[in-house]
């Protein structure tokens, strides 16, 4: 068969490729098993013709595990192989090379959970270690440096609030916290005639 029949039975039949291209390769797991580790990785048509597209133009990567490839190829090795798939390689490591189980990606390079982590300069620090979230501004920080924020709620949502409605009352739009607890939840405190109440009223 040629390339272009391939890619025109990626349209066509795109589940009915990539078992067929799979069976080529794998000798161990029957053609059913096959089709249904398929099945279970190709979801709908549009999901399935992408895959199919993938395999026919690069099905060495069924033996030899290696990106760049789309993430469904890697679904596909790690579902065939947990099928007891011997001939179909694991999906590798783009940097160090490990056999993998699950993957993370980056553009169409798959890694592991430690190579794949994102590496910058933390924006409080200047240390050059994986970013571990990101603050208000979208700047990468370490686990180290948290993104802390002394400024009081309420007085936050209204500044938001005056800069739509300049003329807005702040008591209105977010009012001053009490020192003691919630009103409200004092009084049903008091009014509470079970044996909690010292509990609660306290």
């Amino acid at each position: 068969m040629t390339m272009a029949d391939q890619l025109d039975r990626a349209v066509k039949d795109p589940i009915g490729l990539i078992t067929d291209l799979v069976t080529d390769v794998e000798k161990e797991l029957g053609a059913e098993r096959i089709r249904a580790a398929v099945t279970a990785v190709a979801g709908g048509r549009a999901k399935s013709r992408s895959l199919a597209k993938a395999l026919a133009m690069r099905s060495a990567v069924l033996t030899d595990g290696r990106s760049p490839a789309p993430r469904a190829i890697g679904d596909l090795l790690i579902e065939l192989r947990k099928a007891g798939a011997s001939a179909i390689a694991a999906p590798v490591c783009a940097e160090c090379g490990k056999k993998l189980r699950t993957l993370q990606r980056k553009g169409q390079d798959w890694y592991c959970s430690v190579c794949g982590q994102e590496r910058a300069e933390c924006t409080a620090c200047g240390n050059v270690r994986r970013v571990s979230f990101r603050d208000r501004k979208g700047l990468p920080r370490c686990k180290m440096c948290p993104d802390t924020d002394d400024r009081e709620p309420a007085a936050v949502v209204h500044e938001l609030i005056t800069a739509i409605a300049p003329g807005a009352d702040r008591d209105a739009v977010a009012p001053r916290p009490s020192a003691s607890r919630h009103p409200t939840v004092l009084n049903i405190a008091r009014e509470w005639s079970g044996p909690w109440n010292t509990t609660l009223a306290c």
